[in-house]
C-alpha cells in the first residue's frame, strides 16, 4: 500500500438508509484546488516556514473560506456551526504542518551531528518503518517506583469506572514525570526526535496508561445495525503533527495484554492533506459538540467517537463531500474481511516484550493503536511525547526557583491525591 486508506461511508451498513448522498461538483472542484495549492506550497523548499505561512494566508485560506461558505448554503445551521469549528482546527493543523514538516526541515539538520552510530541506525529504522524499538529495563523500574501514587489513583478509577479510559497525565511536579524525562534524555529520545523532524524538540508530557480487560469505550459503534466491533478497531493517526511519541512498557506485555500496534510504513503513505486536516478538525471540535465526563477523558455516550455512534450525526456526515467524511480513528469503520481491513492487519506489527520495551513512533502520520486486552490481561505503560519547539536552556536562577517551587507543589499534589484515595476507599 502507498495510499492512505479511504472509507466509503455511503456504502457502509451503518449509513444505509440515512438519506441520499448528493453529488456536489462545485465543492469537489474547490477541494481539489485547495489540495493542489497546499501540496505545491509544501513542496517549495526554498521558502522558510514563516514565508510558507504567509503564502498559505494569501493563496490557500481564501479558497477554504469559499468552500465553507458554499457548504453553509445547504447545511443545517447546527451542523454548519460544527463544520465551521472543524475548519478552524483544520487551518491550524495545516499551519503546524507547514511549520514543522516542510520540505526544508532536513536541509540543515544539526541534530544529526550529535548521534552515535547506534542512534543513526535507529533513525534509519524510524524513517523507513515509522517506528524504532529498543530496551531499557532500568528506566521501567525507576518510573514504576516513582509512580506509586498515580498507579493507586488509576486503580481507584478502574474500580469506579471499569469501562472507561484509565490514563493519567503525570504532573510536572511528579517524581514519575521527572523519571520519564530522565529516561528520555538517557535513551537519547529527544535527540532522535530532533533528527527525525529536523527541528528542535522539547519534552511535552508523560502520561501513565493502565489498559485492562474491563474497558469497552471503543466497542460497538454500529451495534444498532448489527455490525460487530471491527478487527481493526481503534486504528488511528494522531492529530498533532509536531509531536513524536514514545511508548515505554512498565511491566511485561504479552499478546493478551493490549500490546501497542503500528502499521509498518504507513507514516509514508500519500494522503490528501486538506481532507486529513478537516477530519482531524471534526475530531477536535467534537469535544465542544458532545458532552464529556467530568474528568474529560470520555464522552457521556460511553463511546469515544459520538458522531459515528448516533444515526442523526451519521446523516449529517453524509451531507459533506465524500473527500471530507471520515475520522482520524477510522479503524472502527472498516468491515471485517474487506480488502482494506485485511491489508492493514497484514501489515500491522504488535510490540510484545518485557518491562522496559521502548517504542518511538511517528503517531501523527503512521497508523497505530493500543491492542485489545484479553481476559485477565493488563498493560501498564508510560507514554512520553516531544513537541517541536525551543530547547533554549533556562537561566540558572530560574531553574533553582522552579526546583524549590516544584517541591512545594509536589507536597500539595500528594496531599490532594491522598485525600482523594481516602474518599474513594
Amino acid at each position: 500500500m502507498t495510499l492512505f486508506p479511504v472509507v466509503d461511508y455511503a456504502s457502509h451498513p451503518g449509513f444505509t438508509g440515512l438519506g441520499p448522498t448528493k453529488d456536489d461538483p462545485a465543492a469537489d472542484s474547490m477541494i481539489a484546488e485547495i489540495e493542489t495549492a497546499y501540496a505545491q506550497l509544501c513542496e517549495r523548499a526554498e521558502l522558510s516556514a514563516e514565508q510558507r505561512l504567509l503564502v498559505f494566508e494569501r493563496q490557500v485560506e481564501p479558497r477554504i473560506d469559499s468552500l465553507l461558505r458554499h457548504l453553509g448554503e445547504t447545511a443545517a445551521p447546527g451542523f454548519h456551526r460544527f463544520t465551521t469549528n472543524a475548519f478552524l482546527a483544520a487551518r491550524q493543523s495545516m499551519r503546524d504542518y507547514l511549520r514543522v514538516r516542510g520540505r526544508d526541515r532536513l536541509a540543515h539538520n544539526s541534530a544529526l551531528k550529535a548521534l552515535s552510530s547506534a542512534d543513526l541506525s535507529r533513525l534509519e529504522n524510524i524513517r523507513r518503518d515509522g517506528f524504532v524499538t529498543f530496551q531499557d529495563s532500568a528506566a521501567a523500574r525507576d518510573i514504576w517506583c516513582k509512580t506509586w501514587l498515580e498507579r493507586a489513583l488509576l486503580r481507584v478509577r478502574k474500580r469506579k469506572a471499569p469501562t472507561r479510559h484509565c490514563v493519567m497525565p503525570l504532573s510536572p511536579t511528579s517524581p514519575g514525570a521527572a523519571a520519564a524525562e530522565r529516561a528520555a534524555e538517557k535513551l537519547g529520545l529527544r535527540k532522535l526526535a530532533e533528527s527525525y523532524l529536523g527541528k528542535p524538540m522539547e519534552f511535552c508530557y508523560a502520561a501513565l496508561d493502565h489498559s485492562h480487560d474491563g474497558q469497552n469505550w471503543h466497542e460497538s459503534c454500529y451495534g444498532d445495525v448489527g455490525v460487530d466491533t471491527a478487527k481493526t478497531v481503534y486504528m488511528h493517526f494522531d492529530a498533532d503533527c509536531d509531536i513524536i511519541k514514545t511508548m515505554l512498557y512498565l511491566q511485561d506485555v504479552g499478546e493478551e495484554d493490549g500490546a501497542f500496534h503500528f502499521v509498518t510504513g504507513s507514516h509514508a503513505w500519500e494522503r490528501p492533506q486538506f481532507a486529513t486536516a478537516v477530519q482531524r478538525g471534526f475530531d477536535s471540535a467534537s469535544s465542544d459538540e458532545f458532552p464529556l465526563t467530568e474528568d474529560k477523558l470520555d464522552y457521556l455516550t460511553g463511546y469515544y467517537r459520538p458522531r459515528f455512534k448516533q444515526p442523526e450525526h451519521r446523516r449529517n456526515l453524509l451531507t459533506l463531500p465524500a473527500a471530507l467524511r471520515g475520522s482520524t480513528h477510522f479503524g472502527d469503520d472498516l468491515l471485517d474481511g474487506s480488502h482494506l481491513s485485511d491489508a492493514l492487519l497484514e501489515r500491522e506489527h504488535a510490540f510484545t516484550g518485557p518491562a522496559g520495551t521502548v517504542v518511538m513512533f511517528d503517531g501523527s502520520h503512521g497508523i497505530h493503536r493500543g491492542g485489545q486486552v484479553g481476559r485477565g490481561g493488563t498493560r501498564w505503560a508510560v507514554q512520553i511525547a516531544f513537541r517541536a519547539g525551543t530547547t533554549k536552556k533556562q537561566p540558572f536562577w530560574r531553574r533553582i526557583r522552579w526546583a524549590g517551587k516544584r517541591r512545594v507543589l509536589r507536597i500539595r499534589d500528594v496531599i490532594r491525591s491522598l485525600r482523594q484515595l481516602q474518599e474513594t476507599t
